[in-house]
């Protein structure tokens, strides 16, 4: 009888995600259906991008850096690139492939046609050095390496590793036969590395099978509504999980994605306006940039976007507000983690509600608050546990995250409210004691942003020979402000407590965050080593 019921549920979930796919127009309507099983036939392993050119064709699929890819040349050099992977030797049954490339047409390429061969493909984090590379390489036994030109100087450690930099990738799929290639034997396998904030990433693994992709897409689409119409900024780096989610939903629904190169504020308004941007997709730190320009350089951009989405961090509830006051009820905040993809998403509706909330479930996800290995109700602080369709089989090494009947601990603590609304209070592994109460870095943090002076700030925890662990903060002043440490303490004390006082806060021109907009603890502990700057 459970299995019966778990399959009805199943088979109820599957209709939901057909219908909110078709509605999306991820699934091809009546009458582009004939066209595209054709295409779907003939493709063989360039299924997916031959399927997408028959749809949408001259329709541009990227513009990158102002240069536009359509629909129909994205599926010729898929086919292209297939081949090259076929090409490879190797001992394996099938080769791996890094990726380690900013934002471009050619790490869409690459992506695409690494899917559609069914190879082994690993998403490098663009901020490392030689050593970790080189480290992380000889660990997944890449066999290729696909990378940017400003890169090549990491690269001198690596033996046994062939390298193509994206500005040869033209030449390299001109040489390439352009014939159908056969279907691959097997799904895909994706690896996600961690953020790798604390030490070496780990590579979370997923191999998901074309059915479960799009499953998992409709449960995105059910809260994020975007469509074939929009033209997307896709600001984060596509190597991770946010800005990775955006780029094949935006593809698969024969949206139009724009590249812009390097973060930059000012330039990614210019772009918005000059695409005629519809949609912008882009983590705190992005957002926050975006909201300390001019109001006279903002202002052209409002009611130009339809739907801003963000992820990767968490938001601070007051740049919610000034956010929706400024671009109106357009903000949808996504909570997730590399190993189990997005977990919880808030929508304008939710952050109406409570700009602190991190949203509900979508269809396909059960998120559950556990004490103990146990189930809580409603209200109650735990760990939050997770089970999606595209969570990760294991990591690389073997190793995994704990479960409980099948869902995945994220490692954060939080609560769920009456209406499934979660709220997230904080890295489980951070928390300390202070004051016999339990104190969160991460509403420190938020309180630092929410002074006038502060321009930007993290607080993390530091070994204390008397207490265990204390917190500490590193801040970047905003222009024209001279704020010192006691003013920043006692502006913490009346917002939370004086529980929450950080010890020691050491002043930065500019904090340095990784492309998904993370601080390493090693720049933190080389920073804090010693500063004169210590309050």
């Amino acid at each position: 009888m459970t299995h019966s019921l778990a399959g009805l549920r199943r088979i109820a979930v599957e209709l939901r995600a057909t219908g909110r796919l078709a509605r999306a127009g991820i699934l091809p309507g009546p009458t582009e259906l004939p066209r595209s099983l054709r295409a779907a036939r003939a493709g063989g392993g360039a299924m997916l991008t031959e399927v997408l050119a028959a749809r949408f064709g001259d329709s541009v699929a990227v513009v990158d850096r102002g240069v536009p890819l359509t629909y129909r040349d994205l599926a010729t050099a898929t086919r292209r690139w297939i081949t090259v992977l076929r090409d490879l030797d190797t001992t394996r049954e099938r080769p791996t492939v890094g990726i380690m490339c900013r934002n471009s047409a050619q790490l869409v390429i690459a992506l695409l046609g690494a899917l559609a061969g069914g190879v082994r493909v690993v998403f490098l984090n663009t901020d490392m050095g030689s050593t970790q590379l080189t480290t992380i390489c000889e660990r997944e036994h890449i066999d290729l390496l696909l990378h940017d030109d400003e890169f090549t100087g990491r690269l001198s450690e690596l033996t046994g590793v062939r390298t193509i930099r994206t500005e040869d990738l033209d030449s390299v799929l001109a040489a390439a036969d352009d014939s159908i290639p056969p279907r691959a034997h097997g799904n895909p396998e994706l690896v996600i590395l961690t953020s790798g904030t604390s030490g070496v990433p780990r590579g979370a693994a997923r191999s998901s099978s074309p059915l479960t992709m799009l499953s998992t897409l409709a449960g995105l689409l059910e809260k994020i509504p975007l469509r074939r119409s929009d033209v997307i900024y896709l600001a984060p780096p596509a190597f991770h999980g946010w800005g990775l989610i955006a780029t094949l939903t935006g593809l698969l629904a024969g949206a139009t994605l724009v590249f812009d190169g390097r973060f930059s504020a000012e330039r990614a308004v210019a772009t918005m306006l000059a695409e005629n941007c519809t949609a912008f997709v882009a983590v705190p730190t992005m957002l926050k940039r975006i909201m300390d320009l001019d109001d006279a350089v903002l202002q052209p951009l409002s009611g130009r976007l339809r739907i801003l989405g963000s992820g990767g961090a968490r938001l601070d509830p007051d740049l919610v507000t000034a956010v929706t006051e400024r671009f109106g009820p357009v903000l949808h905040n996504l909570y997730g983690a590399t190993e189990v993809s997005y977990i919880t998403i808030a929508t304008p509706a939710d952050l109406a509600h409570d700009p602190s909330c991190a949203g509900s479930a979508p269809l396909g996800v059960r998120v559950a608050i556990l004490i103990d290995g146990m189930p809580v109700g409603p209200g109650r602080v735990g760990d939050i546990y997770v089970r999606t369709g595209a969570q990760m089989r294991s990591y690389t090494d073997g190793s995994s995250k704990h479960s409980v009947d099948g869902m995945v601990a994220t490692g954060d603590t939080g609560y769920l409210d009456g209406a499934g609304r979660l709220y997230v209070r904080g890295r489980s592994d951070s928390m300390i004691v202070s004051g016999g109460e339990n104190v969160y870095p991460e509403e420190v943090e938020l309180a630092l942003h929410r002074h006038p002076g502060v321009a930007d700030a993290t607080v993390f925890t530091v070994d204390d020979a008397d207490f265990g662990q204390r917190l500490s903060a590193v801040v970047a002043r905003r222009a024209g402000h001279d704020v010192d440490d006691t003013a920043l303490k006692e502006h913490i004390g009346r917002e939370l407590s004086r529980s929450r006082v950080p010890r020691d806060i050491v002043f930065v021109d500019e904090i340095a965050r990784t492309a998904t907009g993370k601080v390493t603890r090693a720049w933190l502990d080389e920073v804090t080593a010693g500063n004169s700057h210590v309050g």
